[in-house]
């Protein structure tokens, strides 16, 4: 599971604190970048405000601030305690602390919350969602995906996160998979079980790729919104995923290889595969020779313009795949290879790599058109993380010219990039933008 070093010596200035406001901050105004004293430990943004938090290394504090058309507001000033990530899913924003911390006296305290959410309004509150996690699980990072957040929301206002609680064993832990709703914290699955990937319908169904540890079982699940369970697939798979048409969509490579697709209005799993033509398996919608992928591996998903693209890094063709409505291979001719990327309004892909050349990439990839926009120019910077707006894309990673770790913004269109150096080698704790 990811973890993250704070970054000592970088503040991220948004637009409007320390300078003059712009425009709207939900329409992707720029951010400022400059070196101060203290760190940024995420920053996320919603329709009508950018939240970011901060911490001061010297005093142990953090400060969350919310950024309306560039005006700083404080959330709250923690003391003992510290952001370890910000979530948006949907229109809620979730805030996960690195130690427990008690909302009404502003303490960490052993009893205190762990996640909250955010309440957005003229003012913001936040509202304790969890407070007997030992730590959540971050975004999820294991060997196999990286492409659901830890923190998801359905459409009845049940609220679903991944984490640890206390447990007599090795670890001194255990996973848990839970849903807040109504004020009631309940599990959904039992102990003895590991979870490499949960996906949540508008419905309330969650969609669960795990293993039973005492059997080593891997499967496929569906945990209703009424609690029952069905397992649909008894074999490993890559990912599990809700695409734009309501249907459940997972990869696998083992004795099948390919990616299956789950019907959500009937209930039942796809006779014939999404993508797939091989072994056991000869139906299928489209062939993953004639695509060139088999939909089993994938690092990281972009919906666009309802459409769903993916990396592949693993597979013996990786790249850019189209994965609906139509597969198909994407060809890019300004990136050899693929490291990471995100999604840029409804109609842009932004993605980091490296060049035929060798030397690092970051380009912005218009779905409609298959128009490519270079967005580092001579800039040979390797790009760790990147997020992006509909207007302006932000990333951080190394420079090759000076060895030096940077932070950037740039706008959609190529122009406008700003990169400064951090003075440390340290990576931001989050980085995301999202409209």
């Amino acid at each position: 599971m990811k973890t993250w070093n704070l970054m000592a010596g970088v503040l991220m200035a948004l637009a409007g604190c320390g300078g003059t406001n712009t425009g709207n901050v939900g329409q992707g105004v720029p951010m400022k970048l400059k070196v101060e004293s203290g760190s940024v430990l995420g920053v996320m943004a919603t329709e009508t405000s950018v939240f970011a938090a901060f911490a001061n290394l010297e005093s142990s504090r953090s400060n969350l601030k919310r950024f309306v058309q560039g005006v700083a507001q404080d959330v709250f000033t923690s003391g003992g305690a510290t952001v370890s990530q910000i979530y948006k899913s949907g229109d809620e924003v979730f805030v996960a602390f690195d130690v427990r911390y008690d909302l009404a006296t502003s303490s960490a305290t052993g009893d205190g919350c762990l996640l909250a959410r955010a309440k957005i309004g003229a003012e913001v509150s936040l509202e304790c969602v969890d407070s007997t996690l030992k730590s959540l699980v971050g975004t999820l990072d294991t060997a196999q995906s990286d492409l659901n957040d830890t923190v998801q929301v359905d459409g009845q206002g049940g609220i679903y996160y991944l984490g640890y609680v206390e447990a007599a064993n090795a670890s001194g832990r255990e996973t848990v998979l839970r849903r807040y709703a109504n004020g009631t914290v309940s599990d959904l699955i039992n102990s003895g079980i590991d979870i490499e990937d949960f996906a949540v319908t508008p419905a309330g169904d969650v969609f669960v790729v795990g293993r039973t540890t005492a059997t080593s079982t891997d499967w496929v699940r569906k945990i209703s919104a009424a609690g029952s369970v069905t397992t649909l697939f008894e074999k490993n798979a890559w990912f599990v995923r809700l695409f734009p048409d309501g249907n459940i969509y997972f990869g696998t490579n083992e004795s099948e290889i390919g990616m299956f697709r789950y019907l959500t209005a009937s209930q039942t799993l796809d006779g014939d595969l999404w993508i797939g033509c091989a072994n056991s398996y000869t139906n299928c919608h489209y062939d993953g020779d004639t695509v060139l992928t088999y939909g089993t591996s994938y690092k990281k998903f972009f919906e666009s313009n309802d459409r769903v693209f993916g990396i592949d890094d693993r597979g013996l063709r990786p790249g850019l795949f189209a994965l609906y409505p139509t597969p198909a291979a994407v060809p890019l001719v300004g990136l050899s290879s693929i490291r990471t990327g995100a999604s840029a309004g409804s109609d842009r892909i932004v993605l980091a790599g490296v060049k035929a050349s060798g030397v690092n990439g970051l380009l912005a990839y218009n779905v409609g058109t298959a128009a490519e926009t270079d967005l580092l120019g001579a800039n040979n910077v390797e790009v760790y993380q990147v997020s992006a707006s509909a207007q302006k894309v932000y990333f951080e990673g190394l420079r090759f010219s000076d060895n030096a770790f940077v932070v950037g913004e740039v706008g959609v269109d190529g122009t406008g990039l700003t990169v400064v150096a951090t003075g440390s080698a340290a990576k931001l704790k989050t980085l995301t933008y999202v409209d």
